[in-house]
């Protein structure tokens, strides 16, 4: 190859291509006027010649390398593989749980377990096993004794008062000891003291009860014969049985009127009230003229 053409070509590994048409010299302008203008020599296509210049690698029909061919396809196939790998590992990763970590996120509380109600147990102990389960029909004996309600106790009033409700003996003011009392349907006043008999004590006493006839007034009911009451019969005191009537609740009921000549009471009748008790020779009469002063005692 002449050395003209070589000496402003490209140079390729050592070697220099040759170029048909060197371009021409600029200051000959007129000697490529009468030729036809020609592409230059690098941008005309490849000759097949240069595949077959000594020293340089093979090229195949589209001027690649064919090694670097082969790589870049192992590099594609790689680059596939490794997508491929890649694309199971964040699969792999989306499927599994995210690590718990002090700075991860609190995770919301479970729900709460439904409770469910469960059946009462008992904290008491066991019984112990009893011989016989039969029931047994007689009931326990209580250890508690009954209460015994007390009889009410006797109570007077003071001397000289009179209160429904009370038990009293009638004593003769003056007379220390002697008192109202009844034999059957006979009364008089005799002595009745803490040595007498229990049924001489119990027919002096007398229970004070509200007016028969009129409620501000007083009755005497005998304590050892209930419904039997003091009554005036033709002016005479006696005791009878209650029967219901308008006369008898007016001769059985009695007013009493304090007396004036001490403690005690004056006791006047209902339908006669200018008449008043008096003892006249161990008996009692309605009398106009004068009247016998009860002092209200404790019953013996």
């Amino acid at each position: 190859m002449p050395e003209d053409e070589n000496r402003d070509g490209l140079r390729i590994g050592g070697w220099v291509p040759p170029y048909r048409d060197a371009a021409p010299h600029p200051i000959e302008p007129e000697a490529r006027r009468g030729r036809p203008r020609r592409m230059p020599a690098f941008m005309r296509r490849r000759q097949p010649a240069l595949a077959d210049a000594p020293g340089l690698p093979p090229f195949d029909e589209s001027g690649m390398d064919p090694t670097r061919r082969s790589r870049l396809v192992l590099a594609a196939a790689a680059g596939v593989v490794v997508a491929v790998i890649v694309g199971f590992a964040l699969a792999g990763i989306r499927q599994a749980p995210p690590p718990q970590t002090p700075g991860s996120l609190e995770q919301p509380p479970p729900p709460a377990p439904i409770a469910v109600p469960s059946a009462a147990v008992s904290i008491l102990p066991k019984p112990s096993p009893s011989p016989s389960r039969k029931p047994t029909s007689k009931p326990t004996p209580s250890k508690t004794k009954p209460k015994t309600t007390a009889p009410p106790r006797k109570t007077a009033p003071p001397p000289g008062v009179l209160v429904a409700g009370s038990t009293i003996g009638l004593e003769i003011a003056g007379y220390g000891g002697y008192r109202v009392e009844h034999d059957g349907p006979d009364v008089d006043v005799d002595r009745i003291d803490a040595d007498a008999d229990p049924d001489e004590k119990a027919a002096a006493s007398f229970v004070v009860r509200k007016g028969l006839a009129s409620p501000s007034c007083l009755s005497f009911e005998a304590l050892d014969a209930p419904g039997h009451f003091l009554r005036h019969r033709d002016f005479e005191l006696r005791l009878d049985e209650r029967d219901g009537s308008t006369l008898f609740n007016q001769d059985a009921t009695f007013c009493p009127q304090p007396s004036r000549d001490g403690p005690g009471v004056l006791l006047r009748s209902v339908n006669y009230p200018d008449r008043a008790l008096s003892v006249r020779h161990g008996e009692i009469r309605l009398d106009d003229d004068s009247a016998t002063t009860f002092e209200p005692r404790p019953p013996l």
